[in-house]
């Protein structure tokens, strides 16, 4: 990620990569930076993703949890 300390950019070894790869993405890496865009928001699917198995997990034990109690 591009980052701008003292008016000046700080390039990562990722940084020149990206624009090999992509020198529009370097420009807006840039813009970024400078304050002048902002930073896209990226949706994170594998979070989510985890956190909803998370939720079925505990629901699931939980569950189970207390038809262990019931049984008492």
């Amino acid at each position: 990620m591009i980052q701008a300390a003292n008016r000046r950019l700080i390039l990562s070894p990722s940084d020149l990569n990206d624009y090999v790869e992509c020198a529009h993405l370097t420009t807006l890496a840039v813009e970024v930076a400078r304050g002048t865009r902002g930073r896209p928001h990226v949706p994170e699917d594998h979070v989510d993703l985890l956190r909803r198995k998370g939720e079925q997990h505990e629901a699931a034990y939980l569950a189970e949890l207390r038809a262990q109690a019931s049984r008492w």
